[in-house]
């Protein structure tokens, strides 16, 4: 079987490059959430922590990590800042990536909370009690810190992974010789534990999110000749914002999927399918920041405002041409 063992060098150019670009785009839209939110309630400082870790991700993955899977076998290569000049151990920077996607994950279901306890208290019904908000937030902030706690067992011991390649892999120890920072996984009841907490999380999350979206907009139509037709919109614009995001998140996370799928079930050269995937997953920053923007009416008046159309209106263009 063919293995690329190192990220082709456009690829890591790529990645440098969309992380040095995404950066100005995502906090400035950090700055929006901060500075243009005066019509958005308490709910910002949801929005501002879902947009911070969105800025810490990209950069972390784009530009101190940059993984590098050497599918089909269970090895990841980093070639990132942290990598290479830091000499950070590859599983621990590649154990933060889903811990971090799992931040931003939490952060959009407390958004959902939120909100859907806003509108709950506008409709006076649907309500959660304290306590039930405790038991939710503890599950959830712990649920990151247990993602990289559970995968970085999975990995074969630093010191081990030469033995390992030699006894699994002797056809491949003088490419695994010259890399310089690399990690091994395996299967043992560390990775089958990770695997059945992911799928249990993912309905869990799945369920809450698609019932508090059905019922917020229920509650929205219950509550519509109740108050004024200004804050109606404002919520409603705001549950759709919230929607958005949770489908760029839900479309940039098959990325992740794709390279589980190709780690447990494909055979062959895959260096195309994980140079498309890099490319794809590289953009979920900007893809973010733009959505949170675009559906955010606050956020994206003032740019219309800030930026306006230089262009001359067509009708002026077709009287000057003709």
């Amino acid at each position: 079987m063919f293995i690329q063992f190192s990220m082709p060098f456009w690829l890591r150019i790529y990645g440098y490059t969309v992380g040095s670009a995404s950066f100005p785009i995502n906090f400035g839209t950090i700055m929006l959430i901060v500075y243009k939110s005066d019509k958005i309630d308490s709910f910002k400082y949801f929005m501002l922590w879902f947009q911070v870790t969105n800025t810490i991700t990209d950069l972390f993955i784009s530009i101190f990590v940059q993984p590098w899977p050497l599918l089909p076998i269970w090895v990841v290569n980093c070639a990132g800042f942290a990598a290479t000049y830091l000499n950070i151990w590859s599983n621990y920077l590649f154990a933060l990536l889903p811990a971090l996607v799992a931040v931003q994950f939490v952060s959009l279901g407390l958004a959902f909370l939120k909100k859907h306890q806003s509108i709950a208290s506008i409709a006076r019904k649907h309500m959660i009690n304290e306590l039930g908000h405790d038991i939710f937030r503890a599950c959830v902030t712990i649920w990151p810190i247990f993602t990289f706690l559970l995968f970085c067992p999975v990995a074969v011991d630093k010191d081990k992974q030469m033995d390992y390649v030699i006894e699994h892999y002797p056809e491949y120890t003088s490419e695994f010789s010259q890399l310089k920072n690399f990690v091994i996984y395996r299967r043992n009841i560390w990775m089958t534990i990770s695997t059945i907490l992911f799928i249990w999380a993912f309905i869990v999350f799945g369920s809450i999110t698609f019932y508090t979206t059905f019922d917020m907009f229920q509650m929205l139509n219950g509550v519509q000749k109740k108050i004024s037709i200004r804050n109606y919109n404002r919520e409603k614009a705001v549950v759709r914002s919230l929607v958005a995001q949770l489908i760029a998140s839900s479309i940039v996370a098959v990325p992740g999927l794709a390279i589980g799928l190709c780690a447990f079930w494909a055979t062959g050269d895959l260096k195309t399918v994980i140079e498309v995937i890099g490319v794809i997953f590289l953009l979920r920053g900007t893809l973010h920041s733009v959505i949170l923007v675009a559906t955010t009416s606050p956020y994206k008046k003032y740019l219309l405002r800030k930026f306006p159309q230089r262009m001359p209106p067509t009708s002026l263009m077709i009287v000057s041409i003709t």
